[in-house]
């Protein structure tokens, strides 16, 4: 045992038993080294002295044993203790501690002589019970404490409250005995609490004991112990008992400030352990007994000075766990405080205003733990923000420890959370909860404390402690200032994006403008709150005396300009350059101030220098910086320099757009080692920059003519005015300029010229400014090409980059002397590799490529370069970089390209491209990385290749498909013209052309596909030369069709044939178009050309499976997706193509593709088999697996074959001998039974007698042929039970399959011994779930004791078996644990000699154990097994004491259990109460058998109007896996449990009335069953008569028996049905009587008083009184019980025979309705809607209240939901035709508008809504006598509102709805579009639902298109065939007769011709093969005089029509 749980039994903890030694235990002899025959001599002598003497010596040796300072580490057991053994020795040899009781009883007699005695005897007993942990002594215990609780309890209470000091041990020990007995047990607590007088004088007196000798010599900490002994059991009653009761705990810590710490530690320990950490203890009780008084009061002992650091610490961990923890605590979840801007006030919620009490009484200052209290608190509660603060007050700065004090708290204050961002609305996600303030003040000063000073911080420099604190006070203000405005400004820039995007701002609480008035005062007021920045400006030299205060003046400096609006500007005093250098911490507060600050947004403000001063500009600051942190490798500072210096050139357009050269002027002045020489550079770079500046205008013109004059088509500049400004520099400061500088500037000039057009314009500027007298628009490219450098007077650096450039720009790569081979090749570290890679990670990439490019002919790039390049460009996310990147890759590509280098080269580079490519495809600007990608797909060189040079066009391609395979349409916008250019362009070379389509080929849309194919394949010798492309387009279109095998409308058998011709899910990629305006193209010509195509292929090259598996999927998308074929490829092989399905029946051609088109041939023309004939291909099938499919087809769609067919003799033999079980697939087992059966009439079975599989032949007939012979017959069982034992193991598939035959054969067996091998085959796969189903149903046909003994054996024998019927816990063997009990109670109920067998002892230990009691299958089971063993003498209840389930290994009895309310799981009985099984039958035993006293025997007799009952299946598989928790309790098991408790003469009455059985047999008395309610009554009369005479007596006892009174003045008549309402609410009732704190429980005690019986035809309450009520809890009580009570038939006419109908709709909008009240009344209108009194509440107006509540725009959504839930519920329920129906038409126009205006992409309950809605306008709509209309405009907006539904689920659930309301409306609203878009989407839903309501939408559909037509036709306006909606209506008519004709009704069938009569009628071109198939269909109908039709009037008339316009 660990020692914290040996601590918790230890009595003797420090301190604890010091009781004023010097009047009690110290004038009494200790005996040294005490024995036990020592101690039995001293208590058994009649001395006096020497029963004090052993008494005490073995108490002080315990003690001293178990308060000694140096416990071991690892607690040992008591027991096992050698110093305390003594004590357990006489407890082993005592006969129960006889002679200490003995003792005690002379106490009694003689209590002055015997007072020490008796005090030291109680004392020992406490010790006993408390640290007794002897296994061999389990009883002696509950002995101990059963004696003392019933023998000596009166004589313990009387000593306590007649309190007297003199007896203060006394009292002391009495309390300890008290306490150690009520922790023992529950029992013995609430015995305790039930008999002890706790609102005594004398208790209270001890609860104020404290004696001045010392903490422990009074009796008040034993009384606190005594109390805290009930929280041990952690019973909700007992805890709330204690805590709540004003004269127990509450009262005790009234005084606790006073008492010693270490009691105050145990108070707190059981606190924490017993109530904080209860789940059982609600909030509510705990904020309630934790106030204000007793945090005051535990913050007093907190700051005590003496209680010590492991004291502290303790209280500590319980404060921390109380006042932080909202789960475990009393603290409010930060939801819950509202800690938001919002907020009105700044006050703290109701739960944690009492946490300030504690605050105020903390000392952070002295103490660790206080300061660490405090922050956990203000972080958990941060409400408490200005409550604090307020405490705290104003305090003068001062170098004071009272300063420093309260200035270290206002900092830790300040550390608390900042305010958040308000809530949104749940449902609709916009609207705010907390409405903006008129004034932020509130926010402000949860900002900024008051105590901050708004002039100046007072006191700021007199001590650098002063300092320190004050500017971290405001440095942390502002900090908390910035993060709100940072969220508050994020916030209203979300609010601006919604309501852009949604274009309103109307269902927003507040405008903008709201927000930005609220953020406007906000700033005004933070400055004036916050001291003044001038004050800062002012005053800079004060704060740069030393380090910490300088990186705070910065931090603050930067928190001001962050947000708030400053208008000064950062000056160049303010800046200690000094100071800056000294600390990377500084320079990052230096970077952070700048890019706050305004000054970066004016270059003169960045230059400008202090006069007299020799510190340098900002701008030179920051780049001296960098070059600083670059040359010490600070990575992090080198960034976020980096990124500062791009923002100041960028904000000031210093490079004009040029941003690639800013990394190459810092690349080079940073790599400088030199520092002298990079300062120099730096001041250089300076120069420029401001010469630049001056001269902006004029130097950005000169890029500009440069570039215009160079590159016409160039808008851009390709230089930046800098590098003008350095060349100017170069020719007008020539003499001045150091080497240095040139040096500098000659690298530069070369990495910027590293392509041709750079290097063109360098070389023109360097040519323009030696001469400015000479005319710019002269100078040609030509005209540089005179330029002499050498005539320059340049530095050798400056001529020779010169003369590279001018090589650069001429393309001279080829005469690079010596001298500029090397400097070249200086540029990239020379020709060693390691060098180049050196160089590379020296530089920026942008550089490094720039150096490389200059000299990419002469130097090779290296694999391990190629790495690294490639790894650097992964981690470039930034969009400037990636366009600096750009360029330099396509140049090297093009010099790669020209100088004829390898391919492997240039591939490289295009993997780089294409990783770039991948960088900008994720980049989140899309219109950003759209130009960028267009710069590399357009680029002129690559584009000069594109398409003639293969390479190229290849690699450019895959970019391509790299962005396809992206499936961004914004970025495929830019593909056009490059797919265009492959489809479109004829000056191609083939071969690019057909490789460059295959690749595109995939992405190409259906029309582009369509139009390629037109204009590539012309005839079959095109396509052989191009059968990758050929094959490519086909697969385009068969992709687009979005085949699936779900969606293919055939029967299991023909899709698992075609499972392997079933193309894949079409992927998602986005398709491109080639498709031209001007050359529209006919795509159903095209298709079938596709298609003649494929056959003509397919007839030319018959061993190709390709061409033949291309038309069976052309086929199938007839089939399945007639709309997208738009012509009928059936038709055009069955009417075109004889000579291919000759062929195809020839039985030349084998491969896997023939049998499914001849299947699907076969299926869909009725006289193919007479047209073709198919023996010859029948004769060459060799796969069983094709043959039957096709056979059945042909029995099934054809004639009969002919008997005499051999193959078909040859197939009848080959499936009754050897297929099922070897060859032929599961899927067809099904179809070739079906075959048999028919192919058996023309075959002699007699010949097939003995085939093992014969039995196939019957499985399908529905009766046995009465002729056949017994030997026959006993042939087919054989067979059949040889194929079941065969394939159990072997072939599972088959052996399900035979199980559906299993009772049909076994009933014609007459022979048990032919099931042996089966049974005990079974009984080998017990383990398998379907093997016991079938042992079950093998079972039933099985009654041999000796087979039945075998299985028995085998269930007992098997592990598993045992472990599942166990594991009663498991939900997963639910199931399987139902079978094997079902297999068991079989066998019981064949021979109850099973019951009693030796054996089955194992499984009766397990029967009541797994029982729970409940209705669950399972549990029913076990009740009937129960019943056979107790009828044949096994006695299972009686052994086990009638405890099941959970309480079977209890010692505890029934009556116990009962006692602690622990019988009946009371959530479970709660529920079992308010759903009581009225309509189960119990469990009946065998008519015939006569033993009516058996105690499980019930008559089961019901009412005679059984048609009012239920039956319910409790045997189906769903109900069976459920949980068992989900069912309620079984009465018939319960209340004959009852009635034998009720004969026990322990009976506790009060348990039995309020916890459980009582309310439970009350309900009983509703059940539909007599046996069940005679049981009731049997109980209700027992306890009435037990308790009539005892209850009279007492007036409580009387209003309980009240109850009963009246319950039995309802009964009139034996057994009698009461209703269920009735029992619900006296049940309910006598609850509430036992919840002494309910608020209801008055009221309903009044009712009953007041209440001699209750009527019958009335429900309690139900009537205009209760209007009356003022008790809003009580309405609320009432109705929850009225809908329990619902459904039910009686309830309701109760409900309406009271008119209460009204009064529910009345109620709700009642004072008295709660929400809650609101949600049940709905509830009780939707039970009640769904039922006979739906047209009573039709009649009543609830249609008028619906349209009333639905129109209310403060209406919950919940609300919502629930009333459209009842008015579909009220459509289901009432006929259309009765006259209530009209009245939903006032309804239907409010909802409309409604459910318009919602936006259907919304949360979970809205579509729900939306859906209700939507069904009940569909039924509402297909009403003959609605008179609702919708327009074309509404009828619209309805169909986009579904197709703005993004989920695709909740898209197939709307769409057959939206179906039907289309349908419903009237035709003047149907236009072309509509109609077009009902049919595609109808189709769609009928292609992929498995729904059986598609044959009621078909026929509605037929009927709706044949009247359209009429009405077309009757207008002006005729269809056109041609035109789109009509050709729909066609192929959709044709698709509906090839899939669906077949189910629907004769008249369907004339709807589909009428229409299609009237289409041809108005239409002059029809194709042949439409004439022909219209003719087939005619003559199908039957002659308009035909008798059997009984409804043609629509046919009569449309044939009169069409004769009219003929």
């Amino acid at each position: 045992m660990s020692k914290k749980k040996l601590n918790k039994l230890n009595p003797f903890k420090k301190n604890w038993s010091k009781i004023d030694e010097s009047q009690s235990i110290q004038t009494f002899e200790f005996i040294e080294n005490l024995t036990l025959f020592k101690f039995l001599q001293c208590i058994n002598s009649k001395n006096t002295k020497d029963i004090e003497k052993g008494l005490y010596s073995i108490i002080k040796t315990i003690r001293d044993e178990k308060e000694r300072e140096d416990q071991p580490e690892q607690p040992i057991l008591n027991y096992k203790n050698e110093q305390i053994s003594l004590l357990f020795d006489y407890l082993r040899q005592s006969n129960q501690t006889t002679e200490l009781f003995q003792i005690w009883d002379q106490c009694v007699d003689k209590p002055e002589i015997y007072a020490n005695i008796h005090s030291m005897l109680m004392e020992l007993f406490a010790i006993i019970l408390t640290i007794n942990d002897d296994p061999s002594l389990p009883t002696l215990t509950k002995y101990i404490s059963d004696n003392i609780l019933n023998n000596r309890f009166i004589e313990i209470h009387n000593l306590v409250i007649k309190f007297q000091e003199s007896g203060r041990p006394m009292i002391i020990n009495a309390f300890r005995l008290l306490a150690a007995i009520t922790g023992l047990s529950l029992k013995n607590a609430r015995h305790i609490q039930s008999n002890f007088l706790f609102t005594d004088t004398g208790f209270h007196k001890s609860m104020t004991d404290v004696s001045t000798f010392g903490p422990y010599s009074g009796s008040r900490p034993f009384v606190l112990r005594f109390m805290l002994s009930f929280l041990k059991h952690q019973n909700p009653q007992l805890t709330e008992f204690i805590l709540d009761n004003e004269n127990l705990l509450p009262k005790y810590c009234k005084t606790l400030q006073y008492d010693h710490h270490n009691i105050v530690l145990d108070l707190i320990e059981s606190l924490q352990e017993y109530v904080l950490q209860s789940k059982a203890i609600s909030k509510k009780i705990k904020c309630k007994f934790f106030n204000s008084s007793f945090l005051s009061k535990l913050g007093m002992v907190f700051s005590k000075e003496d209680i010590g650091d492991d004291a502290r610490d303790q209280i500590y961990q319980f404060l921390v766990t109380l006042c932080c923890s909202p789960q475990t605590g009393i603290t409010s979840t930060v939801d819950q405080q509202k800690w938001t801007w919002f907020r009105l006030d700044d006050q703290a919620c109701f739960e944690n205003r009492a946490i300030v009490s504690l605050i105020s009484e903390l000392n952070p200052i002295s103490y660790q733990t206080h300061q660490m209290l405090f922050i956990k608190i203000i972080n958990s509660c941060p409400d408490l923000f200005t409550s604090y603060l307020r405490k705290l007050g104003h305090f003068e700065t001062t170098l004071s420890l009272n300063w420093l004090n309260k200035t270290t708290m206002l900092i830790k204050t300040l550390l608390a959370p900042v305010p958040k961002k308000p809530h949104l609305n749940v449902v609709t996600n916009e609207k705010l909860i907390e409405p903006i303030p008129s004034s932020p003040m509130v926010l402000i000063n949860l900002l900024v404390p008051p105590q901050i000073n708004s002039e100046k911080p007072s006191g700021l420099f007199q001590f650098p402690l002063v300092t320190y604190n004050q500017l971290l006070v405001l440095q942390l203000c502002l900090k908390r200032v910035n993060t709100v405005m940072k969220d508050l400004l994020e916030f209203r820039q979300d609010l601006f994006n919604s309501i852009n995007s949604k274009g309103t701002q109307n269902s927003l609480y507040y405008s903008l403008e709201d927000i930005d008035q609220f953020i406007g005062d906000l700033k005004k007021g933070l400055m004036e709150r916050l001291p003044n920045f001038n004050y800062f400006k002012e005053n800079f030299k004060m704060f740069k005396q030393n380090a910490t205060t300088y990186n705070q003046y910065l931090s603050i400096l930067s928190e001001y300009l962050r947000y708030l609006p400053i208008p000064n500007q950062i000056t160049l005093k303010m800046i200690d350059y000094t100071m800056i250098q000294q600390s990377p911490y500084t320079q990052k507060l230096f970077i952070q101030l700048m890019s706050h600050s305004k000054t970066i947004n004016s270059i003169t403000s960045l230059l400008s220098k202090d006069t007299g001063s020799d510190a340098p500009s900002i701008l030179s600051m920051i780049i001296q910086l960098y070059y600083q942190v670059t040359r010490n490798n600070a990575i992090d500072l080198k960034e976020m320099f980096y990124q500062l210096l791009l923002r100041v050139f960028t904000i000031n357009n210093i490079f004009a757009g040029v941003d690639q050269e800013i990394d190459i002027w810092l690349d080079y002045l940073v790599q400088e080692q030199d520092e002298s020489i990079a300062m120099e550079l730096i001041q250089f770079l300076e120069t420029l920059i401001s010469n630049s500046n001056k001269d902006k205008f004029q130097l950005v013109d000169t890029c500009q003519l440069t570039s215009k004059q160079l590159f016409k088509n160039i808008q851009e500049i390709s230089t930046s005015p800098i590098l003008v400004s350095s060349i100017q520099y170069l020719y007008n400061q020539q003499q001045s300029t150091t080497d240095n500088i040139q040096q500098y500037l000659s690298k530069v000039y070369s990495t910027i010229s590293s392509n041709t057009v750079s290097s063109s314009t360098v070389l023109f500027l360097f040519y323009y400014l030696s001469d400015k007298s000479q005319d710019i628009y002269e100078i040609s490219l030509d005209s540089l090409k005179s330029f002499k450098i050498s005539s320059k007077n340049f530095s050798s650096e400056i001529q020779s980059t010169l003369k590279l450039i001018y090589f650069q720009t001429f393309g001279s790569v080829d005469k690079f002397d010596k001298l500029n081979k090397s400097i070249a090749l200086s540029f990239v570290g020379g020709e060693d590799e390691l060098n180049c890679i050196s160089v590379f990670r020296s530089s920026s990439l942008l550089v490094s490529l720039n150096r490389f490019l200059l000299v990419s002919d002469i130097v090779l790039i290296s694999h391990p370069l190629r790495s690294y390049i490639l790894s650097t460009i992964s981690q470039h996310s930034n969009s400037r970089k990636l366009s600096n990147l750009i360029p330099l890759i396509l140049s090297l590509i093009k010099f790669e390209f020209q100088k004829s280098s390898s391919a492997d080269n240039i591939d490289f580079y295009f993997d780089v491209l294409d990783l770039v490519l991948v960088q900008l495809l994720q980049l989140k600007n899309t219109q950003q990385s759209c130009k960028l990608i267009s710069m590399i797909l357009y680029n002129d060189f690559l584009q000069s290749q594109y398409l003639v040079n293969d390479r190229i066009t290849l690699l450019l391609l895959l970019l391509v498909i790299r962005i396809l395979n992206h499936q961004n349409p914004i970025h495929i916008t830019i593909l056009n013209k490059i797919t265009d250019l492959i489809f479109n362009n004829q000056n191609i070379n083939n071969n690019i052309r057909n490789q460059s389509s295959q690749l595109l080929l995939p992405f190409l849309d259906v029309e582009s596909t369509l139009q390629y194919y037109t204009k590539t394949f012309t005839n079959i010798e095109s396509i052989q030369c191009q059968p990758n492309q050929f094959l490519q387009s086909i697969q385009n279109l068969i992709n687009n069709s979005k085949i699936t095998l779900n969606s293919i409308p055939v029967p299991t058998y023909l899709a698992e044939l075609l499972h392997f011709n079933i193309c894949k899910p079409q992927s998602n990629l986005v398709k491109i178009s080639i498709t031209s305006n001007t050359n529209i193209v006919n795509s159903t010509d095209i298709k079938k050309q596709i298609f003649n195509n494929l056959i003509e292929l397919a007839m030319s090259s018959p061993s190709s499976e390709i061409f033949y598996k291309c038309i069976l999927e052309f086929l199938l998308m007839d089939l399945c997706c007639p709309l997208y074929m738009n012509f009928s490829c059936l038709n055009q092989l069955y009417y075109h193509h004889h000579q291919f399905i000759k062929n195809l029946l020839s039985g030349k051609i084998d491969n896997p593709y023939q049998v499914p088109i001849i299947t699907l041939l076969f299926r869909s023309f009725d006289n193919f088999h007479e047209l073709f004939g198919t023996g010859t291909m029948l004769s060459t099938i060799k796969d069983i697996n094709q043959l039957v499919p096709l056979l059945y087809t042909i029995q099934q769609y054809q004639k009969q074959p002919s008997p005499c067919d051999s193959i078909l003799q040859s197939t009848f033999i080959e499936l009754v001998s050897k297929t099922f079980s070897k060859t032929l697939k599961p899927v067809y087992y099904e179809t070739a039974s079906e075959l048999c059966s028919v192919l058996s009439k023309y075959i002699d079975l007699e010949k097939y007698i003995d085939s093992p599989s014969n039995y196939i032949i019957y499985q399908s007939l529905t009766e046995i042929d009465q002729n056949l012979t017994k030997k026959v017959i006993r042939q087919l069982v054989n067979n059949f039970i040889t194929s079941l034992e065969s394939s159990m193991k072997s072939n599972r598939d088959l052996f399900r399959f035979n199980i559906q035959f299993l009772d049909k054969y076994l009933k014609m067996n007459d022979n048990e011994d032919l099931l042996e091998s089966l049974v005990k085959k079974s009984c080998e796969y017990l383990e398998d779930i379907e093997i016991l189903e079938f042992l079950d149903k093998l079972l039933e046909h099985v009654n041999s004791y000796y087979y039945l003994l075998g299985v028995f054996k085998k269930l007992l024998d098997s592990s598993y078996i045992m472990n599942v019927i166990e594991d009663y816990h498991s939900v997963q063997l639910n199931y399987s644990r139902f079978l094997i009990l079902n297999i068991l109670l079989k066998i019981y109920s064949k021979n109850s000699k099973f019951c009693t067998i030796n054996s089955n002892n194992k499984l009766v230990s397990v029967y009541f154990k797994s029982y729970q009691a409940t209705t669950h299958p399972n549990d029913l089971v076990l009740y009937r097994i129960i019943y056979h063993h107790e009828k044949s003498g096994i006695n299972i209840l009686e052994d086990s004491n009638y405890l099941w389930g959970l309480h079977y290994n209890q010692s505890s009895n029934i009556h116990h259990l009962l006692k602690t309310n622990t019988l009946l799981q009371d959530g479970h009985l709660q529920r079992s109460i308010s759903s009581f099984p009225v309509d189960l039958l119990p469990f009946s035993t065998d008519p015939n058998e006569e033993d009516s006293d058996d105690n499980m025997q019930v008559d089961s007799t019901t009412e005679n109007h059984k048609d009012d009952k239920v039956e319910i299946d409790y045997t189906s598989k769903e109900l069976v896996v459920k949980p068992v928790v989900e069912f309620p309790y079984d009465p018939s098991f319960l209340l004959r449990l009852f009635l034998i408790i009720l004969q026990d003469k322990d009976l506790n009455s009060n348990a039995f009335y309020f916890n459980g059985p009582l309310v439970y047999s009350i309900r009983s008395l509703s059940s539909q069953s007599v046996g069940i309610r005679k049981l009731g009554y049997m109980i209700l009369m027992k306890f009435i008569k037990l308790v009539q005479d005892e209850w009279s007596k007492s007036k409580v006892k009387l209003v309980q028996l009240k109850f009963l009174k009246v319950l039995k003045q309802m009964v009139f008549e034996k057994n009698q049905l009461i209703p269920n309402v009735f029992t619900l609410f006296i049940s309910n009732s006598i609850r509430l009587l036992g919840w002494k704190k309910d608020p209801n429980r008055d009221a309903i005690i009044a009712f009953f008083k007041g209440t001699p019986l209750l009527s019958m035809t009335s429900i309690p309450y139900l009537n205009s009184n209760l209007l009356k009520l003022s008790n809003r809890n009580l309405v609320g009580w009432l109705y929850d019980g009225v809908l329990e009570a619902l459904p039910n038939q009686n309830t309701e006419y109760l409900i309406r025979r009271s008119n209460a109908l009204p009064m529910f709709m009345g109620l709700f909008d009642s004072y008295l309705s709660t929400p809650k009240v609101k949600l049940t009344i709905l509830e009780i209108l939707l039970k009640l809607s769904s039922s006979a009194s739906s047209i009573v509440l039709v009649k009543q107006g609830i249609i008028t209240w619906i349209s009333y509540l639905i129109v209310n725009p403060s209406l919950q959504v919940q609300y919502i939901q629930m009333i459209y839930r009842i008015l579909e519920q009220l459509l289901h329920t009432i006929s259309p035709s009765s006259s209530e129906f009209n009245q939903f038409n006032l309804i239907t126009q409010v909802s409309w508008d409604l459910i318009m205006k919602l936006n259907w992409n919304t949360s979970r309950e809205f579509k729900d809504i939306i859906k209700s809605f939507l069904k009940c306008l569909s039924t509402i709509l297909s009403n003959f006598n609605s008179n609702f209309k919708v327009t074309t405009t509404s009828l619209n907006t309805l169909i986009e509102k579904y197709q703005s539904i993004n989920d695709t689920s909740h898209q197939n659930e709307l769409l057959p709805i939206v179906l039907e309301i289309i349908i419903t409306l009237k035709h003047d609203n149907q236009s072309p579009h509509i109609v077009q878009w009902f049919i595609e989407k109808q189709i769609q839903y009928l292609t992929t639902s498995t729904s059986s309501s598609s044959t009621n939408l078909i026929k509605n559909t037929l009927k709706w298109l044949q009247d359209l037509q009429i009405q077309q036709s009757s207008s002006s306006m005729k269809s056109d065939i041609t035109s789109s909606s009509t050709q729909s209506i066609v192929n959709y008519l044709f698709f509906i007769n090839n899939q669906y004709i077949s189910k629907q009704s004769t008249l369907s069938r004339i709807h589909l011709i009428n229409c299609l009569a009237i289409i041809y009628n108005n239409n002059s071109k029809v194709s042949k093969d439409l004439t022909t198939k219209f003719n087939s269909l005619l003559s199908k109908l039957p002659s308009p005089l035909d008798p059997n039709i009984s409804i043609i009037d629509d046919y009569l008339s449309v044939l009169q029509y069409c004769q009219s316009n003929m």
